[in-house]
């Protein structure tokens, strides 16, 4: 058991050298040349990945060792943190000791920071996003036709690498060369976005950028680097890079008062008498906090206890015209819900159905296979790379389109009952009634201008 003292630091280069104390003492007591940082709102967490206990396969955690937070919590904490870093890293990879996983997105958004930009409404990025950031490796072959290729993976440096190998393990050219901005292996190109969402009220805004030729053969140094600590064994430890966004509940939700009032009347309450028995103050307004959504849906029985939250607009969600936003929001759902426009032809909705269970059953698979419960016992080596999933957006985007229809996108909160969880797992107590997840929710139209948005939609 590693234990750090708590201790203030005026700045970020003060931190420097016990950063570089600490990680030295863990290199030395266990066994892995892999440190890893991970960025939340209010903290950084410097560890080593540690897979659980009693498992061969599935999830590794982070076994902390070093947590880092602001003393009065400043939206600008994390600057000077990239300089940090920096020093950290080349003390542990030139010197071949480890690599410093997690902070390629820190140094990129350091060098793009426009929060001045962001001040006047126009898009941009500050370091502050680190915890919303991730790295995306893409396959382009033709340079002259951006975003005309696939995603081959996504996260942190070292999970996008490892994946690159996992997609290239069957190739007879298996060398790596920089190329201008892109990677090559052979006859393929490969290019790295840096992806950043904004977390907005149904869904986040997205602001992408290209690695130009400096950044993209500095991360090409740093893969040439690990390969060496690593004796050419570099292997992702994280399926699905946590971010903030979407990791956990927020403190308030918009509920649907219609539903809300129908269900305490057939239960013989009213809104004053339900609060009573809550022993909560709380006016009747659409913005709830969420221990008052829980107690409510325990209380009211509702049937399915996702009615209770408000679906949004044809206005509110985000029209889907390629699988950008698609394939940042799949690894950070749980389940997908979807409903029709008035206009839908009645011909089309079994291909829809046929559709979106097909989008549905790959993102089961594909969360199991993340959590270790699916091919738990099948080595890192042996695993299916991220780019199988990669285009299930886009395939559900173009069968629709085939039947000349539009698809909008959003995320609403899901809660899953925990009934019968207790007997399976009889040593959890006081389990909560629900488990908490967010479902992707997909509106499809009717591609005609003037009716396409009608409140009058069909769920399935």
């Amino acid at each position: 058991m590693f234990t750090t003292p708590e201790k203030q630091f005026e700045s970020w280069h003060d931190l420097i050298e016990p950063m570089c104390r600490y990680c030295d003492a863990r290199l030395q007591a266990i066994s892995t040349k892999i440190l890893q940082v991970h960025f939340a709102l209010t903290y950084a967490m410097i560890g080593t990945p540690a897979r659980r206990e009693g498992e061969h396969g599935g999830v590794i955690q982070l076994e902390p060792l070093l947590g880092i937070s602001p003393i009065a919590g400043e939206d600008d904490w994390l600057d000077g943190a990239a300089s940090a870093f920096e020093a950290l890293r080349r003390h542990l990879e030139e010197q071949g000791v480890a690599v410093l996983d997690g902070i390629s997105a820190l140094q990129l958004l350091h060098k793009y920071d426009d929060r001045e930009s962001l001040s006047y409404g126009f898009p941009g990025v500050r370091v502050a996003d680190v915890c919303n950031s991730e790295l995306v490796l893409m396959r382009e072959d033709n340079d002259l036709a951006p975003n005309s290729g696939y995603e081959i993976a996504r996260g942190d440096e070292m999970t996008c690498w490892a994946q690159l190998e996992l997609a290239m393990k069957d190739h007879s050219n298996k060398e790596v060369r920089l190329d201008g901005d892109a990677w090559r292996i052979g006859n393929g190109r490969y290019v790295w976005d840096l992806v950043t969402l904004h977390p907005g009220d149904y869904y986040p805004r997205l602001t992408n950028r290209r690695l130009n030729k400096e950044d993209s053969g500095r991360l090409f140094r740093r893969y040439q680097l690990a390969n060496r600590t690593l004796s050419g064994q570099v292997k992702y430890h994280e399926v699905n890079k946590t971010l903030a966004y979407l990791t956990s509940p927020m403190e308030t939700y918009r509920v649907d008062l219609h539903r809300v009032l129908l269900a305490l009347a057939k239960v013989g309450h009213t809104w004053e008498s339900i609060c009573n028995l809550l022993e909560a103050e709380q006016e009747l307004v659409p913005e709830l906090p969420m221990g008052i959504v829980i107690s409510l849906v325990e209380q009211l029985k509702m049937k399915n206890p996702n009615d209770i939250f408000a679906r949004p607009s044809r206005a509110e969600m985000v029209r889907i015209d390629d699988d950008t936003i698609l394939r940042a929001l799949l690894p950070r759902v749980d389940t997908i819900r979807f409903q029709l426009g008035a206009f839908v032809p009645e011909h089309a909705k079994p291909t829809i159905r046929e559709a979106v269970e097909d989008l549905a059953d790959s993102l089961r698979v594909r969360n199991l296979t993340a959590s270790g419960t699916l091919f738990s016992h099948i080595s890192s080596d042996d695993q299916l790379p991220q780019l199988v999933y990669g285009q299930d957006g886009e395939e559900l985007r173009l069968k629709l389109e085939e039947l000349g229809l539009i698809l909008y996108a959003s995320v609403l909160p899901h809660l899953f009952p925990m009934e019968g969880m207790s007997e399976r797992l009889p040593a959890m107590e006081n389990v909560a009634p629900y488990a908490f997840g967010n479902s992707l929710y997909l509106l499809i139209e009717a591609l005609d201008d003037g009716k396409a948005g009608s409140a009058d939609r069909s769920p399935l």
